[in-house]
């Protein structure tokens, strides 16, 4: 991947205590590769993709720091009490992805592999190119900036699949949010409710 920086004024350093300063000290926050299929923070992107891990993840125990973004606004995170294999730990410096579609966590790697990692193969069908080509294309967006992302009418967790017709081209904060809010309110209700159905006016 080839990292450019915003030509927007964007790239206030953001150095949260469980990812360190490295990516910081390198220059990456705020960098974009692939006309915006992974992003890394910045102090105002970073501010917004920690609120929601705040607000959504941390209540079930979860400690995480947010460094970047890919284009569906998945949040990937430094853990420090998840490992690798997703076995609780309280040693790990773990990259660990949280997905606003759907709400799972997945664990990578340790954070020290991560750079090494972003060009190989298995990390291109995790963060979907194909579908990112396609999305673009459907809007007319040449390179998506820090502020965007790739939301969902509908969520995994109210029966929404993750295809083109799903996908819409939100503000990155009012989609987090969004899904923040509609998955607290859907643990609130008795396993094996109905979920809520969403419906777009």
């Amino acid at each position: 991947m080839i990292f450019r920086k915003a030509r927007d004024g964007r790239g206030a350093k953001w150095a949260p205590r469980l990812v360190g300063s490295s990516f910081a000290d390198a220059g990456f926050c705020g960098a974009s590769a692939n006309s915006g299929l992974f992003r890394f923070h910045d102090a105002i992107s970073g501010a917004i993709g920690q609120e929601f891990m705040d607000e959504t993840f941390v209540r079930d125990g979860m400690q995480a720091h947010v460094f970047a973004y890919d284009w569906l606004g998945r949040q990937f995170a430094v853990s420090s009490n998840l490992s690798e294999t997703g076995e609780r730990s309280s040693q790990e410096r773990t990259v660990v992805v949280f997905s606003p579609f759907d709400m799972s966590i997945t664990p990578l790697m340790h954070v020290d592999q991560f750079m090494d990692t972003l060009g190989l193969e298995m990390m291109v069908d995790f963060l979907q190119v194909d579908l990112f080509r396609a999305w673009r294309q459907k809007h007319g967006i040449d390179s998506l900036d820090l502020s965007h992302c790739a939301g969902t009418t509908v969520p995994a967790y109210c029966n929404g699949s993750l295809q083109l017709s799903n996908l819409t081209y939100d503000d990155m904060d009012v989609y987090l949010t969004f899904c923040s809010q509609t998955w607290n309110q859907m643990k609130r209700h008795p396993p094996g409710s109905a979920p809520p159905k969403l419906v777009c006016k």
